[in-house]
């Protein structure tokens, strides 16, 4: 994959996301890592390949088999929306998110926060489009 990212809220006024960024071409192995050190609220995952997007399927399994379910946001140039929802989103089994770019990545963060948006359960597999 390109890169990857977990982010967790921000108890700061002044910061609303803590972003760390892990750089590119990262192993599920050190993802799962840094998950379980950062306890993220969501994990990004870009791709700018088709290698790429076919790495973030087997990425999205190794997640689930390692028991990490937080949203999943995936972007780049060699994602489509279809591809994450019918290859990337089943491989994770958690809510997963389509996000063409950045900004419609924020927006499925800062919506996360709004009162009577969907529980994660409530959520569970379910393919979105942000933006």
């Amino acid at each position: 994959m390109t890169s990857a990212r977990t982010s967790s809220r921000s108890s700061s006024p002044t910061t609303a996301t803590d972003v760390v960024n892990l750089g590119i071409r990262v192993p599920p192995e050190e993802l799962i890592d840094a998950c379980r050190q950062h306890r993220p609220d969501a994990i990004g995952l870009s791709g700018l390949l088709v290698k790429s997007a076919h790495q973030m399927v087997a990425t999205a399994a190794d997640l689930r088999e390692s028991g990490i379910d937080v949203p999943l946001l995936v972007g780049g140039a060699a994602l489509s929306e279809t591809f994450t929802r019918t290859r990337i989103g089943p491989a994770y089994g958690a809510p997963t998110f389509y996000a063409g770019d950045a900004m419609a990545g924020l927006r499925v963060m800062n919506e996360s926060d709004e009162p009577g948006c969907p529980s994660s359960d409530d959520q569970r597999a379910h393919i979105q489009r942000a933006g």
